[in-house]
């Protein structure tokens, strides 16, 4: 068996807790970059278009384009982590 990396996003709390797969990486390495870069783009997305972001973001047909899938809580903002996982083959 051998290892695999999952990144995912996640935001909200409580009942609207939200998380999401984004990519997944065989290198451990790689998913810890990874995490930096869609966060970063996370970051610039939230400077731009401030707290409420999520709504002028879609009504500006911008997206983040690493996790186009994105979900945000404009409490808790968006996060990403990774977890490993065995892969079997």
């Amino acid at each position: 068996m051998s290892t695999i990396y999952i990144v995912f996003g996640k935001t909200g709390e409580y009942s609207d807790y939200t998380e999401w797969p984004v990519k997944a990486f065989r290198s451990e390495e790689r998913a810890i970059a990874f995490v930096e870069e869609v966060s970063t783009e996370y970051r610039k997305l939230r400077d731009k278009y401030g707290t409420y972001m999520f709504h002028e973001m879609i009504e500006a047909g911008d997206k983040n384009r690493l996790d186009p899938h994105m979900g945000y809580d404009h409490v808790t903002g968006t996060e990403y982590e990774y977890f490993p996982l065995e892969l079997e083959e």
